[in-house]
């Protein structure tokens, strides 16, 4: 992919930018006052460019335009990024490393067309000037999009998590463009992956993160667009050998499991940056994964910094001699078992890892749980099996609380929370056995199901008839 990179003198870009050898898919083109004056050749070269990288933003007028000229030449509107880490440090010697890591971003993204977009009349949350003499929507941000093959029917976490009220509670889920903000605070939400976008998913992000890690002990600063900018134009100056910057499309975008991810990609800590309602407040995965790093005895990991609370900047000092998490993979549960120095049970503040409980005097073993259950965590026994067993595993659960919710009986309840000394292994909830039918022999209900509804019902029937058999009978002792 033949990337174009535009760096821009008045917002503070070194013309140095261009003399260092770059890929040989990578072309620098710098101008000392390109946000204000953009050149009439600048996307007319040899190989049009098929992805932007916009080293600018002092003057989000000239930026807008710039983007404007940019789709006018035929690149994807997708494919455009502005790179706010040029004007977040004090030299220039880290800004190629995130220009190349950024430019990874755009190549694992990949081509855009048909990617679906909504209409957005903002750029980088900046309306233009002349849009108020001209109103119009001229620019694209990503919007999310459900697969119903992966979607499971009325899940609804995709539309709860929402904060605009975008996506509508059916299946399959569809998001409705003139609510959606491009946050991507539903990807995490989904238990299945049904609901996402090339441009807002995490693995693309991750990518950037491992090119970021270039040197041990580094601290990444993480945050969104509106938050970045708004720091870097207070004037911030961050140590070029102990910083990276990451943006991201709000915190709301990343799961703990995602987040822990980052830490684990060469990091000794991480800030993450909001300002005010900046973000979503649905997002979590923050809050889960520091609670959950401290639970671990891995304290001063993972900041939490609201410039609207402390405009200054007190973690940017000097971070301490720290190593890099170990290497994990699999859900929440999973990665603390590694990270805990032994048996551990600790709460979370919201979802990212579940313990079931179920009353077992009150469950009927309807297994409705397991059916609804998106993760596999809650199973049913094999259907050969002459018992009615139902089977949890701590390890695939994220705590959704789906299970909780169609439970009839209301005998199973779900909290977050960790336990290390269940991963790895399944444990049984409920046993039972089965009432086979008087007739045929075949299954009719589990036992404890059985009672219930005879313990329900005001006049004497038969229960241990299947349903082939149930009208037979019936049949039978109506024929005179």
């Amino acid at each position: 992919m033949a990337v174009l990179v535009l760096g821009c003198g008045h917002c503070g870009i070194p013309a140095s930018i261009a003399s260092p050898p770059i890929e040989p898919d990578t072309r620098v083109a710098w101008h000392p006052r390109l946000c204000q004056e953009v050149p009439d050749d600048l996307f007319k070269q040899p190989e049009s460019p098929e992805a932007v990288l916009l080293l600018a933003g002092r003057d989000p007028e000239g930026a807008s335009q710039l983007a404007e000229a940019a789709m006018q030449a035929g690149v994807h509107p997708l494919q455009l990024r502005v790179l706010v880490a040029g004007r977040a440090f004090s030299d220039d010697s880290a800004l190629w490393v995130h220009i190349r890591a950024a430019a990874a971003r755009l190549r694992a993204v990949g081509p855009m067309e048909g990617a679906p977009v909504r209409e957005a009349n903002r750029f980088r949350g900046h309306v233009p000037r002349r849009f108020f003499l001209n109103p119009s929507r001229r620019f694209r941000e990503p919007l999310p999009r459900s697969d119903p093959a992966r979607c499971r029917r009325g899940c609804n976490l995709c539309a709860r998590a929402c904060p605009t009220g975008a996506i509508s509670g059916e299946f399959a889920p569809r998001v409705d463009p003139w609510k959606c903000t491009s946050c991507a605070a539903c990807l995490p939400a989904c238990p299945t992956g049904a609901i996402d976008h090339p441009a807002l998913s995490c693995p693309p992000i991750q990518v950037e993160a491992r090119e970021l890690a270039d040197a041990p002990a580094l601290s990444l600063l993480l945050g969104c667009s509106g938050a970045l900018d708004s720091l870097v134009a207070r004037g911030l100056s961050l140590d070029p050998e102990q910083w990276r910057v990451l943006e991201v499309p709000s915190m709301a975008c990343l799961g703990p499991v995602e987040v822990l991810a980052l830490l684990e990609d060469g990091f000794a800590r991480l800030v993450a940056l909001t300002e005010g309602e900046c973000c979503p407040p649905g997002g979590r995965g923050i809050q889960v994964a520091q609670a959950c790093l401290e639970a671990l005895g891995y304290r001063g990991r993972l900041i939490g910094w609201d410039l609207q609370v402390v405009p200054e900047a007190p973690m940017l000092a000097r971070s301490p001699s720290l190593e890099p998490l170990p290497a994990g993979s699999g859900r929440l549960p999973e990665r603390a078992a590694v990270l805990s120095p032994g048996p551990l049970k600790f709460p979370l503040p919201g979802r990212g890892a579940g313990l079931v409980c179920i009353a077992e005097g009150r469950c009927t073993a309807c297994r409705l749980c397991a059916e609804r259950c998106p993760t596999g965590a809650l199973q049913a026994g094999d259907p050969a099996s002459e018992a009615v067993r139902l089977s949890f595993d701590h390890a695939a659960c994220d705590g959704c609380g789906l299970c909780a919710e169609v439970c009839p009986e209301k005998a199973l309840t779900v909290s977050y929370g960790v336990d290390t000394a269940a991963v790895g292994r399944r444990r049984a909830l409920k046993e039972d056995r089965w009432v086979l039918c008087s007739a045929c022999g075949s299954r009719v209900a589990p036992a404890a199901m059985v009672a219930q509804v005879a313990a329900r019902l005001r006049s004497p029937v038969t229960l241990d008839l299947c349903p082939n058999c149930k009208p037979r009978r019936a049949f039978d002792l109506l024929r005179p």
